[in-house]
C-alpha cells in the first residue's frame, strides 16, 4: 500500500475474529458477540471530559507505522496528533481566526513529510471557507492558500503523486462546483472538473491508480458521481440516481477499478450502500437496511473490500461489512455507545505499513475516538 494515499484512498483492513457465524442464505455473515470485538479504544490527544473538539479530522499512518490525527478544535486551532506509544503528542498546525470543521486530509509522503489540506472561515461569522495547504518540515508548517477565487475548500482530500507533490479534491460552495488543484515546480494549478451540481456538498475522495489516472467520487445533484483524468481531460459519470447527502469513502482494487461507500437517502431515510464498478459497469447494492451515516471503505492486500459506518439508534454504533467478489461476508460492531461516548461523523479505517489496523471516530461528545485491532 502506498502511504501517501490517506483517508478516502487506497487503504486496507483486516479480517475479525472471535465472532458467532451465521448463515443467511447462501451469504455466511459473521455478527458480533461482544463488544470492541477485540479492539481497544481511546481519546485521541488532550480531547477529553471538557475539552471538546469537532468531529471533522483524519487519520492516517506514517511509513514508520505510527498513526497520526489531524482534527479541528472550532473557533480555535487544527491540532496534529500522533501516537507516541502509550499517548499522544499534539502540536497546532494553524491557529487562524475561526478555523473551520468543513473538511480537513492528511497524506504522508515516502520520507515521512506529512502534507495536509484543509478549510478555514474568512473572519468569524462569515459566509465561505478558504483552502489551505500546509507542509511539515524541520519541525515547522508551512502553510499557503490554494484557490484564490470564490468562496471554496469544502469537504477537500489531498493524496501525494511518486514526486512528493499535493493533488487536491474540493467543493467551490459559492457556485457548488467540483474543482480538482495539483502543485508542481512553477505553482498551484486549479481546474474545474464538475460545474452543474445544485445540491449538497460532501467530501470528495481522490485516488491515483497504477498508470497515474486521478479518480475523483463526489455527489452532484445529490447524486453519486464519479470522474476520471486520462491526458487532461475529464470523463465523468453518475453511478446512482437515487438522493443522498452524507459523506462517502473510494478506493481502488489492483486492477484499478473503483469502490466506493456512501449514504443514500435523505437524513433519516439514509442508508449504507456499497458499489463497484468492473468490466460490465456498475454493481450497487445496500449494505444494511438501517439508518447510516459517514461511510469509509478500504481493500486489503487480498481483495476483501471493507465499508465503516455509524449506525445511529439509541446512541451510536460503529459498524463494519466485509465483501468478496461483491458478497457480504460480514457485518459486524467496532464500538457501540458506552454512555460516555457516542461515535458520530467522519469514520476512518487505515493500515500500518506491518498491517497494523487502526479506525477512527468523531463524536456527539466532541471527542475523536481512536480503535486499534488487538
Amino acid at each position: 500500500m502506498n502511504a501517501e494515499l490517506a483517508a478516502g484512498k487506497r487503504r486496507t483492513y483486516p479480517v475479525f475474529h472471535g465472532l458467532l457465524t451465521i448463515l443467511v442464505a447462501s451469504t455466511c455473515c459473521l455478527v458480533n458477540c461482544g463488544r470492541n470485538r477485540g479492539w481497544s479504544s481511546e481519546v485521541v490527544g488532550d480531547a477529553s471530559g471538557t475539552e471538546q473538539v469537532c468531529g471533522t479530522h483524519d487519520l492516517a499512518v506514517a511509513p514508520d507505522g505510527t498513526p497520526h490525527v489531524v482534527y479541528f478544535k472550532p473557533g480555535e486551532n487544527l491540532d496534529f496528533a500522533r501516537r507516541n506509544g502509550t499517548d499522544w503528542d499534539v502540536e497546532v498546525v494553524d491557529s487562524a481566526v475561526g478555523v473551520g470543521d468543513n473538511g480537513v486530509s492528511l497524506a504522508f509522503a515516502h520520507d515521512g513529510t506529512p502534507h495536509l489540506a484543509y478549510c478555514i472561515k474568512v473572519e468569524p461569522g462569515a459566509e465561505g471557507m478558504r483552502l489551505r495547504y500546509a507542509r511539515r518540515s524541520a519541525g515547522a508548517w508551512a502553510i499557503e492558500q490554494v484557490d484564490s477565487s470564490g468562496s471554496w475548500g469544502e469537504g477537500v482530500c489531498v493524496i501525494l503523486d511518486a514526486g512528493g507533490m499535493p493533488h487536491l479534491a474540493y467543493d467551490d460552495w459559492s457556485k457548488r462546483w467540483l474543482k480538482y488543484a495539483w502543485k508542481d515546480q512553477v505553482g498551484w494549478h486549479v481546474e474545474l472538473v464538475d460545474s452543474t451540481n445544485d445540491g449538497w456538498y460532501s467530501n470528495s475522495p481522490i485516488c491515483f491508480d497504477g498508470a497515474g489516472r486521478v479518480h475523483i467520487a463526489y455527489r452532484r445533484n445529490d447524486r453519486l458521481c464519479y470522474a476520471v483524468r486520462e491526458s487532461g481531460v475529464w470523463t465523468l459519470e453518475q453511478v446512482d440516481d437515487h438522493r443522498g447527502d452524507d459523506e462517502i469513502g473510494m478506493a481502488l482494487d489492483a486492477d484499478d477499478m473503483p469502490h466506493i461507500a456512501y449514504g443514500n437517502g435523505i437524513d433519516a431515510g439514509a442508508r449504507p450502500y456499497y458499489a463497484y464498478k468492473d468490466g460490465s459497469g456498475w454493481h450497487i447494492q445496500q449494505v444494511r437496511d438501517f439508518y447510516a451515516h459517514s461511510l469509509s471503505i478500504a481493500l486489503d492486500s487480498g481483495g476483501t473490500v471493507h465499508v465503516c459506518y455509524d449506525e445511529k439508534i439509541a446512541g451510536g454504533t460503529l459498524k463494519h461489512a466485509e465483501y468478496r467478489g461483491g458478497v457480504q461476508r460480514l457485518l459486524a460492531e467496532v464500538y457501540d455507545y458506552d454512555g460516555e461516548y457516542d461515535p458520530y461523523f467522519m469514520n476512518h479505517v487505515t493500515v500500518g505499513p506491518a498491517g497494523e489496523v487502526y479506525a477512527s471516530s468523531g463524536s456527539w461528545q466532541g471527542a475523536i475516538l481512536f480503535f486499534r485491532l488487538r
